[in-house]
């Protein structure tokens, strides 16, 4: 028989990749934006940490207070629950969306970009080139 720790244990990966994951999306599509925009992988990060930056915080600011607050329910499981997605929409939204993945796209460059150069199976390009900011 499997015992309801270990249920949680096994869940709640699961559920913590759903819940951050429109984060990760939300900031990749503001840097894919910025990045059509202008062509410069480096404007482009700062333009999508920009556009989403306030927004992916307060996110994780309102789920982590609802997560904690299922702390004072007497339930151990739910206590469990609550802190497990607590602590991972707070490390997700501060080291991984706002450090890790913006490093990451910065040192990539043009690489991180790569099959947006490959045209679709039409062969028409949907990616037109970059137009180059006014300064």
């Amino acid at each position: 028989m499997i015992d309801a720790a270990d249920a949680v244990a096994v869940r709640l990966p699961w559920v913590i990749a759903g819940v951050v994951l429109a984060a990760g999306l939300f900031l990749l599509s503001a840097i894919r934006e910025g990045y059509r925009d202008t062509g410069d992988p480096d404007r482009a990060v700062i333009a999508g940490l920009t556009a989403t930056g306030r927004v992916i915080s307060a996110a994780a600011i309102i789920m982590s207070v609802v997560f904690i607050s299922f702390a004072s329910i007497d339930e151990v499981l739910v206590k469990m629950i609550g802190v497990g997605l607590a602590t991972a929409v707070i490390v997700d939204a501060t080291v991984i969306r706002m450090v890790l993945a913006p490093a990451v796209m910065s040192v990539l460059g043009h690489r991180a970009w790569w099959p947006s150069r490959r045209g679709t199976a039409s062969g028409s390009d949907r990616n037109p080139a970059p137009v180059p900011a006014a300064r």
